[in-house]
């Protein structure tokens, strides 16, 4: 072969594999420009997910709002109230930016019925501006809590639909990059044998592939974790329940013994009032430590859980139904030992409801519920106490719920009235004055006990209506009693921490005409430990009207003498408690004698409730106390009823009337 043929084959083969190499390169960078796109846009898309987020942000935004709002409109804090509407401001700011960019793209327009959901939410919202500025008032702080109720699942739905969105969207960015990932080794061996020149390129391309799926990977993570855990103590959170189920369950669609168990801490606000929120916090942390031990010790798959605040919940399948009990009972036991925080060792007892029984997996949720009713009676009646859910109390929650919504109106129409108990002057067997107690008759259930209605109406927002109404009505009737008689009216905590209580007691006396000397404003110890500075400077203001101020139910509360101290009292009532007791234990005369002797030094006046008996009243007289009340005297009775058993008394000072 000559030389000239061989160069001509070898600039032919040269040319044959400059036109390889040159494809080679040119596949290379056509792929590597490719791969690196959609790596990059892996990654966007991966990271574009955390918008989702802001879905989680806007519950608790809504959250917020609404816990102020409601503060707000039972304290009539304005601290509480700028922090409503700032929060309302927020809430806005948030709705603006669900409706664009990947939000509204990702989880508002892919479904109309979301989409829906959504324009009903900012209509919801739009529509209490104008509650929200005026926040003060009544009627705008009812309207901002119902629209909130209404929103509420709205949000709650749309923030979890963008949760479910933003996991499944991550697990699709994932599975593309494990795809590329093996094409991409496969281009890798193709490239060795054609170009080592395209192996650096190929080792920094995988590197950023590896990056976008650990990214993406640890994106998943995190939008699963913080959506179904609890931020302070680590815990499961309601939204944990359901896959609890389905893991407990698995495929299997036979049924189950289940148990359920709700806890609530007894006394968790006197530990906030006293010793602040990080406290609080941290005894919610070790509470959290000790349940999830003692949890391991019950069963494996045992769960516990926060469900907000100091309410806790414990799923666990049971092999036995007689086994329910004593796992609640072991459980209340777990709180027999203080907490250790940083804060100190503290005390703090528990209250559990549970239900238990055999159900399917599309059962959980009314079991929860069921649960959480028990508790709500438990909580009702004495704290530190197991109580098993009974199908009555569906009915108990159906008559709460119809008190909540009849309470406003039975107010604003007067329908809850004074009823009036006798106080007699235990030295002359005269009328000393009369307690006012409110007394309702619902159309539909009778009498109800204020007992029941009184702690709902502080719940929802009416006791102050409530409170205002009853004091108007007595003092009112009280002009028109005697003037030598006094009478006496309950103010609720709420009441006290109005700051429009002094404004309102003075103009009520105004208009009735009554003597400020004749009105007494009995208040309970639990108002002096939750602020006593802020409640003495109250009571104060009160006083300088001219009324008395009696503090009732002594030594049934959080009794501590030093409180005695930081306010002058005029009347110290003991509570009805005592005295009954002393027929079986004459310890109990000894601690009202020595209330006696306590309310001589500082000037104070001594009721004693409850007085039933003669043998009572003339043991109380002994001792030296000055007012008596009681059935002896008479039962609470209506106004119109009472000038004839005030004549009948002043004839037979000592004679027991029965109530009409």
């Amino acid at each position: 072969m000559s030389l000239l043929r061989l160069l001509k084959l070898g600039w032919a083969k040269g040319r044959v594999f400059a036109l390889c190499a040159l494809g080679t390169l040119l596949v290379a960078a056509i792929l590597q420009v490719t791969l690196f796109a959609a790596s990059e846009d892996a990654v966007s898309r991966s990271m574009h997910y955390d918008v989702s987020w802001t879905g989680a942000n806007g519950r608790i935004e809504a959250a917020q709002f609404e816990k102020f709002a409601a503060r707000f409109a039972a304290l009539g804090d304005e601290v509480d109230a700028e922090k409503a509407r700032l929060f309302y401001e927020i809430i806005l700011s948030r709705i603006e930016t669900w409706d664009s960019g990947g939000f509204s793209e990702l989880v508002l327009d892919r479904n109309p019925r979301q989409r829906a959901r959504f324009e009903e939410l900012r209509t919801l919202i739009s529509s209490i501006a104008e509650d929200v500025d005026n926040l003060d008032q009544p009627k705008a702080q009812k309207k901002v809590l119902s629209v909130l109720e209404q929103a509420a699942p709205i949000i709650d739905r749309i923030g979890s639909d963008a949760h479910t969105i933003a996991v499944a969207e991550a697990d699709i960015v994932r599975s593309e990059l494990e795809q590329r990932q093996f094409h991409h080794r496969l281009v890798i061996l193709a490239l060795l044998a054609g170009a080592a020149a395209l192996i650096g390129l190929v080792i920094r391309q995988n590197a950023l592939m590896h990056r976008a799926k650990i990214a993406a990977e640890k994106n998943a993570k995190d939008f699963s974790y913080l959506a179904r855990h609890d931020s302070l103590t680590g815990l499961p959170n309601r939204s944990a329940l359901e896959e609890w189920f389905q893991t407990v369950f698995g495929s299997d669609q036979s049924h189950k013994l289940v148990a359920v168990y709700t806890l609530d801490l007894d006394g968790f606000k006197t530990i906030n009032d006293l010793l602040g929120h990080p406290a609080g916090d941290k005894l919610l942390v070790s509470v959290s430590e000790r349940l999830l031990k003692w949890a391991a010790k019950i069963d494996e798959n045992c769960l516990v859980s926060r469900l907000g605040g100091d309410e806790f919940l414990i799923l666990t399948e049971l092999d036995h139904a007689s086994s329910a009990r004593s796992i609640a009972e072991n459980l209340i036991e777990q709180f027999e030992t203080p907490f250790d925080t940083e804060f100190g060792n503290m005390a703090v007892d528990a209250t559990v409801g549970y239900a238990a029984r055999w159900i399917g997996i599309d059962e959980y949720e009314n079991l929860v519920l069921d649960a959480d009713l028990a508790l709500t009676e438990a909580k009702a009646g004495d704290k530190g106490r197991v109580l098993e859910f009974e199908p009555s109390m569906r009915s108990n929650l159906q008559r709460r719920q119809r008190i909540e919504r009849d309470i406003s109106k039975a107010v604003a129409i007067g329908d809850i009235t004074p009823y009036y108990q006798l106080q007699i002057d235990l030295r002359s067997g005269r009328v000393f004055g009369v307690e006012a107690l409110a007394r309702w008759k619902h159309p539909e259930f009778g009498w109800i006990s204020p007992a029941e209605f009184i702690p709902i109406a502080e719940s929802c927002g009416d006791v102050v209506g409530l409170g205002r109404s009853i004091l108007k009505q007595a003092c009112y009737h009280a002009s028109q009693l005697p003037e030598e008689l006094k009478v006496s009216v309950n103010l609720s905590v709420v009441q006290l921490h109005d700051n429009q209580l002094i404004d309102e007691v003075k103009e009520i006396l105004e208009r009735s005409g009554l003597t400020p000397s004749r009105l007494t404003l009995e208040v309970t110890e639990s108002v002096i430990i939750s602020d006593t500075e802020a409640v003495v400077e109250r009571l104060n203001q009160l006083k300088r009207l001219g009324v008395s101020i009696a503090l009732d139910d002594f030594g049934t509360g959080y009794s501590a003498l030093s409180y005695l101290t930081k306010f002058k009292w005029n009347e110290l009532k003991i509570d009805r408690s005592f005295t009954e007791a002393a027929r079986e234990n004459p310890v109990n005369w000894t601690i009202i004698r020595g209330v006696r002797i306590l309310a001589k030094d500082i000037g104070a006046r001594v009721i004693a409730e409850g007085i039933e008996t003669p043998e009572q009243e003339a043991k109380l007289a002994n001792i030296g106390c000055d007012i008596g009340q009681g059935f002896l005297y008479s039962r609470p009775i209506p106004f119109n009823e009472l000038l004839p058993v005030l004549r009948d008394i002043q004839m037979k000072p000592h004679a027991v009337l029965e109530r009409c």
